[in-house]
């Protein structure tokens, strides 16, 4: 199989013409995955041990949570999910290069559409931890669908925190939108979730 990405998490793996495989690395796997793209995080071990087995422990937890919800399988890309956080899923495009490939006028319609599609999840009673758009979500079949399964959030008062805090407004969501939207997906999600 070819790798076709990877993430904190997850290696992502071409399994067909229209299902990827999600792989979940080991621990330290998962080490070195964050310190590749924070290397500072060298410099506080234990913070890293801490984050590596909170994340892996996120993981599971969110899988082992939607694994039986053929009610948002949908909105999920139809995975499959197997042992020790690996899963297959539709291979969908990543909206991150997915704006790359259409005009200013679509973004914010696609935006609009993460804004509804993301409350759509938060009725069903979850969300993704981040509001991630262009990291976390993918357009399969001209609809957009969560493509990280391993950080939500389902706990009542862990998804109030995360919309109380605007999430969605952290440098970490924003610097990956291009800037002259930014403020439109601020504006468009305070008024959907505020």
């Amino acid at each position: 199989m070819r790798k076709l990405g990877w993430g904190w998490q997850i290696a992502t793996y071409e399994y067909s013409e229209t299902m990827v495989y999600k792989k979940a690395h080991t621990f330290l796997g998962s080490l070195f995955a964050i310190v590749r793209t924070n290397p500072l995080m060298l410099f506080m071990p234990m913070k890293l041990f801490t984050w590596a087995k909170h994340m892996k422990k996120r993981q599971i937890d969110s899988l082992n949570y939607i694994k039986n919800r053929t009610d948002v399988w949908e909105l999920i890309g139809r995975p499959i999910i197997e042992s020790e956080g690996c899963y297959y899923q539709d291979r969908a495009i990543p909206l991150r290069s997915h704006f790359k490939l259409i005009s200013e006028e679509e973004m914010r319609r696609t935006i609009d559409e993460f804004v509804s599609f993301t409350h759509v999840l938060f009725n069903k009673g979850f969300i993704d931890k981040s509001f991630n758009l262009l990291k976390n979500f993918g357009v399969y079949k001209n609809k957009i669908i969560l493509l990280d399964l391993g950080e939500l959030f389902y706990k009542q008062e862990e998804v109030e925190k995360q919309i109380k805090n605007k999430v969605w407004r952290k440098h970490y969501v924003l610097r990956i939108i291009p800037k002259k939207h930014r403020l439109y997906f601020i504006k468009m999600m305070d008024e959907r979730f505020l």
